[in-house]
């Protein structure tokens, strides 16, 4: 308002505001993944991506609200976190986009072979994996609790989160194992 009240008086006409360019859409960018012959591990991704995003966002904007330097610290842990998972999406689907074949190096690739393996396990090597990952994340959890190498915390986290659905999956299926079995047992 003062900078039109200021040009009225001076007889000039106000600045315009540049208009804002268009946002790009994100099924525009990538149409593949409309098409039935996407990999699902890219509609997985792609999805994450939106929540990556979304997250990111809400950070950025909670960093202007910080009132403590340990808020502000977690905060832009949060939206760096959440930004270079976004980034390492869109190289995913970039790759794909430019040369119709999966690039592979987003964790998301390792962890979804690691659960097709688990489905191929017998229930004696099913409840030999869940001891192991059980110890696996009490040693994360140990890591953690210690508070040693403090530049590690995000990976360290980001193992135990992986690992505890990996225990989930083996859950599962050796619930599910046992339940087959038992309703064989009862008929």
């Amino acid at each position: 308002m003062m900078i039109e009240k200021l040009c009225a008086l001076a007889g000039i006409a106000p600045p315009q505001e540049p208009a804002s360019p268009a946002r790009r859409k994100f099924r525009d960018d990538f149409p593949f993944l409309r098409d039935s012959d996407c990999p699902p591990e890219l509609k997985i991704l792609a999805a994450d991506k939106i929540t990556a995003h979304d997250r990111y966002i809400r950070a950025h904007e909670r960093l202007f609200d910080c009132t403590t330097l340990d808020e502000c610290y977690t905060t832009a842990r949060e939206a760096i976190e959440h930004f270079l998972e976004n980034r390492a999406i869109f190289q995913e689907l970039d790759y794909y986009r430019e040369h119709g074949t999966i690039l592979g190096k987003h964790r998301i690739f390792e962890h979804l072979q690691r659960r097709r393996q688990l489905r191929e396990l017998d229930i004696i090597d099913l409840v030999a994996e869940q001891r192991r990952l059980r110890s696996a994340i009490w040693r994360i959890n140990d890591e953690i609790k210690k508070g040693t190498k403090p530049h590690l915390q995000i990976e360290r986290e980001q193992r135990r989160h992986q690992k505890e659905v990996l225990l989930a999956d083996v859950e599962k299926l050796i619930d599910a194992y046992t339940n087959a079995h038992t309703t064989t047992r009862t008929k």
